[in-house]
């Protein structure tokens, strides 16, 4: 702003007393809002199950039927691997995110009535559609302004806009005397004793041929999902190497992946796993927090970063092969360049980031316990566990 101000030449009185009223003006606004309150919070369980049906007692208090905008990309490139597995399954994902906050902008509509622990969403469905087009969209970003220089405005794009058409209700729940406060905590006992007791969370291993290349993979059943218990060896025409380009390295830890050419290359009826399934697999075994201690291999593992291996999931440290175009989790910071192998796993997800220029991974090291997650140039190479299909 002062900027501007200078250019029309306002004097030193003149901007005085503009800063005092844009002082008595910031005040007000501030104390509005104070005194407006802030906005009441959500139940974090209100929408974990949400696609649970009505339950006996459940009073419907609203229905919804409408369309959402799920992800939208710079080109229609990845947009066919994506609809093959963008269904609603939300389970707190990134790539739902913007159907949480539908659930959320319903859910506070009737906290204004009832507690907030007695609403909930259910009967939830979703359908992904997408219908060839290309959109004209806004977005905020730094603009040129001649005489003014570098400012905040909104700038014009084009892109490819994935939508879901979202059903849901919203029920009214009556709690009881002694009922615990919020269905979160009992989701979260039951997660517990679930990880006290592994016996509570079905665990099963076998094996299975890819007819593509006859190669033999271990897979795992852990809870309701099953997964590759290795990571996949599959060569892609293109997008794909082994580490330190040595064939050995590909036996024991698989290939590593573009994330175009990781997105078409599971076997007939496995698939790449969205953000949600791998958020599905934590929270079975525990939370994201542990997670990684888990999962991981009882060997392999630098600076004495093995894990436990409960669920035979065998996570092992293949390191990445990093294009050197943003900035990453390791150390391969050059274009072309081979990093952290016996130091870090990282698979990739089929979720895109929502600019559109990346994409959601999950990661391990040997230094944490937990299971990280964050968005990477898609260009990176990174390794693939398949998950099969339902």
């Amino acid at each position: 702003m002062s900027r501007a101000v200078r250019s029309r030449g306002v004097g030193s009185v003149a901007r005085v007393v503009l800063c005092v009223l844009t002082a008595v003006v910031f005040s007000a606004i501030v104390l509005s809002m104070s005194c407006a309150g802030s906005a009441p919070p959500i139940n974090a369980g209100a929408f974990e199950n949400a696609n649970l049906p009505v339950g006996k007692g459940d009073t419907v208090l609203e229905e919804f039927n409408l369309m959402v905008d799920i992800d939208e990309f710079e080109s229609e490139e990845g947009i066919e691997a994506y609809m093959k597995n963008c269904g609603l399954k939300y389970s707190g994902g990134e790539e739902r995110y913007a159907v949480k906050k539908v659930y959320e902008k319903a859910l506070r509509q009737w906290m204004k009535t009832y507690p907030e622990n007695e609403v909930f969403i259910r009967d939830a469905t979703g359908e992904c559609v997408y219908n060839g087009k290309e959109q004209i969209r806004e977005k905020r970003g730094r603009v040129e302004m001649p005489g003014v220089g570098t400012t905040i405005g909104l700038i014009k794009y084009t892109a490819y806009v994935v939508e879901m058409r979202l059903k849901f209700k919203v029920v009214h729940r009556q709690a009881t005397q002694g009922q615990a406060t919020t269905e979160a905590q009992s989701v979260s006992t039951t997660q517990e004793q679930g990880t006290a007791d592994m016996s509570s969370v079905p665990t099963s291993a076998t094996t299975f041929t890819d007819d593509r290349d006859k190669k033999t993979y271990k897979k795992v059943t852990i809870g309701t999902q099953t997964w590759m218990a290795e990571n996949l060896n599959y060569e892609t025409m293109e997008g794909s190497k082994c580490y330190g380009n040595s064939e050995d390295n590909c036996v024991k830890y698989g290939r590593l992946y573009s994330w175009k050419a990781a997105l078409g290359a599971c076997p007939d009826g496995w698939h790449l796993p969205s953000g949600g399934e791998w958020e599905a697999l934590e929270n079975t075994v525990g939370g994201s927090s542990t997670a990684g201690m888990k999962l991981k291999s009882k060997t392999g593992w630098n600076e004495n970063g093995n894990g436990t291996d409960n669920y035979k999931f065998s996570a092992l440290p293949g390191g990445l092969f990093g294009d050197g175009s943003d900035d990453f989790l390791g150390t391969a910071g050059e274009v072309g360049e081979f990093g952290d192998i016996g130091f870090y796993a990282m698979w990739w997800t089929a979720s895109p980031s929502r600019d559109g220029f990346n994409a959601w991974y999950r990661g391990m090291n040997s230094n944490y316990n937990g299971v990280g997650k964050d968005a990477s140039g898609r260009k990176n190479l990174y390794s693939v566990r398949c998950v099969q299909n339902d």
